[in-house]
């Protein structure tokens, strides 16, 4: 994958261990040596501010709000399954933030990021940092803050709570499309994530596992061309991300569903951009779920003949 090799920019490299960033083998603070060889990179200074960002999120070092409620709603979903007489098996996964990877050498893995990239709030703030015209806004705050004052301020404000971003970012853009294709519970890509709305949710997940496996529905099952088009169609009406593209084209691919650029196109053409949603609009997905949530738009777009709501799903 040499980007500077156009024939072979595709070709897989030989297998080979990173070498990545990384303080001095023997680097020291007062006379002890540095654990943190590798994860200063990201967190001294504010060359990753999106990084420190989801880190204060996470309770890292010291933060209180976190989003470790996924461990809680695990174990609600393994109580629910145990009641429908199933034996439930919790064990973890591994989790991936592009907001930590963002910027650094591992982005080069990615043919759409090869070069390091700036995204949300955080990083044009940095931007401002490092040109040196980074102020407190005229809302009332102290003014008398330094840059770096500032910059930590945003660092460690700007993922409030657990949950994934507000907007029909990646995150949001991808669960909506999946609980529209069928593939999890109806409202689950709008219920708020430590809401009670969701914890019966979990409960109600235990219902939909035993249905799909005394039915033997399985992913594949559920990942045809009329659930493509229904993740198209929500995509559009709610103003989803461009990243579900390289998303869907993947998925499809995987599940052997003939999907094109074009017909992102001829979807685009024919559903009506209806939600005023961040980032191209004032309200969040938390404001959505007030007025009903995703179901109530697959509502509307259904009676518009726009959503086909005769597939298959996982109830």
């Amino acid at each position: 994958m040499d980007p500077s090799n156009p024939p072979k920019e595709d070709q897989p490299e030989e297998p080979r261990y990173l070498d990545f960033p990384h303080l001095p083998n023997d680097a020291a603070h007062d006379g002890k040596p540095l654990l943190n060889k590798y994860s200063t990179t990201i967190t001294r200074d504010h060359a990753f501010p999106g990084a420190q960002a989801m880190l204060y999120a996470a309770g890292v070092p010291d933060q209180e709000i976190d989003s470790m409620h996924l461990l809680d709603l695990g174990k609600t979903v393994k109580t629910a399954v145990q009641k429908q007489g199933m034996l439930a098996w919790q064990y973890n996964t591994i989790g991936v933030s592009d907001a930590i990877t963002i910027g650094s050498e591992a982005v080069g893995y990615s043919k759409l990021l090869r070069k390091p990239i700036n995204i949300a709030t955080c990083y044009e703030a940095a931007g401002a940092y490092i040109y040196n015209t980074l102020t407190q806004p005229d809302d009332g705050g102290d003014k008398s803050k330094t840059k770096d004052e500032i910059m930590e301020d945003i660092e460690r404000h700007a993922c409030p709570g657990a949950g994934a971003c507000g907007g029909m970012y990646t995150a949001n853009t991808m669960a909506t499309a999946i609980e529209t294709m069928g593939l999890s519970l109806p409202g689950s890509s709008s219920n708020p994530a430590t809401s009670p709305s969701k914890m019966r949710e979990c409960g109600k997940a235990a219902e939909a596992i035993k249905v799909c496996m005394e039915k033997g529905i399985k992913p594949r099952d559920l990942l045809t061309k009329r659930s493509f088009e229904n993740a198209l169609v929500i995509t559009m009406a709610l103003g989803g991300s461009t990243n579900g593209v390289v998303h869907f084209l993947a998925m499809a691919a995987t599940a052997g569903v003939a999907l094109e650029l074009d017909d992102f196109q001829r979807v685009s053409n024919k559903v009506p951009f209806i939600a005023n949603l961040a980032p191209s609009g004032k309200y969040f997905m938390a404001d959505l779920y007030e007025i009903g949530g995703v179901p109530s738009v697959q509502k509307l777009l259904i009676a518009a003949g726009l959503l086909d709501g005769d597939i298959p799903t996982v109830t």
